[in-house]
């Protein structure tokens, strides 16, 4: 990776930078899983720039960017972004935000060619194959936050947003139940994978950090998600829409930072 801050020009404070991620693999099949090709080596290279804008006495900002990603899977990916950040008091801040993401496809989605039992009477496999049309997850985000300082032992964030997720990831059929005959006869059910899911997700996140003593921190943190996932048109999917029910909707956790002599700390 390189990264490169130019001189101020006047409100503008620009950074831009390159990289380039190079992964091999080599995996072994099982009897239920293969990849193919085998073996396989994926360059990726990117290239970002963000421009940080002073809109009103170093109170005011807006920063604007975006980085360019091209990979062996989809080609060239856009993730553009702007967030607006207001100082309102040395106390208060507030700031807004909206960007696209991506999730480029894997190994996983393209090579992958699976062969595993259903628990069935009689006997049912699933042949769940990649497929090398697939595109890229896409992501449309907005989010809203409040941060605050009460005193000068406690301080709080408040962060809401909004996702649209586009092109999910989705298991289609090809064909109904076939029967396989042999010795040992079995049902067969094919499938492939591609991005015929999408849907909506809300939450946010709300934390309380207090600090009674210069040593000792405590971290309240509540979150909340609800998830609105359904089938694009033509889609057929069932597998990809349970992930709906593997994520709580509200969940609350405390942590705490204690620092002790000699570098020693402890965290819970």
């Amino acid at each position: 990776d390189w990264v490169h801050k130019l001189p101020l020009l006047g409100p503008h404070d620009l950074t831009w930078g390159a990289g380039i991620r190079v992964t091999t693999d080599d995996v072994e099949g099982t009897q239920f899983a293969t990849f193919l090709p085998k073996r396989r080596t994926d360059p990726t290279y990117s290239l970002f720039a963000q421009d940080r804008i002073d809109l009103w006495d170093s109170r005011v900002f807006l920063t604007l960017g975006t980085k360019l990603e091209h990979n062996n899977y989809t080609g060239l990916e856009y993730q553009p972004s702007a967030r607006l950040t207001w100082l309102v008091t040395d106390k208060q801040t507030l700031w807004a935000a909206t960007s696209r993401a991506v999730r480029v496809p894997a190994r996983l989605n393209e090579d992958l060619s699976l062969f595993a039992p259903v628990p069935f009477t009689p006997p049912l496999y699933v042949n769940v194959e990649g497929n090398d049309d697939f595109d890229s997850e896409k992501l449309f985000s907005i989010e809203a936050g409040w941060r605050v300082a009460f005193t000068e032992a406690l301080s709080g964030d408040l962060a809401l947003y909004h996702n649209d997720y586009r092109r999910l990831l989705s298991q289609e059929l090809r064909g109904g139940i076939s029967l396989v005959p042999g010795p040992r006869p079995y049902l067969l059910l094919p499938a492939v994978q591609l991005n015929r899911n999408e849907g909506e997700v809300y939450g946010g996140t709300a934390e309380l950090r207090w600090q009674p003593v210069r040593m000792w921190r405590l971290d309240f943190q509540v979150s909340a998600i609800e998830f609105d996932l359904d089938r694009s048109p033509g889609g057929t999917d069932v597998n990809g829409l349970t992930v709906e029910g593997n994520s709580p909707d509200v969940q609350a956790a405390l942590y705490s930072w204690l620092s002790l002599p000699y570098g020693v700390s402890v965290y819970t």
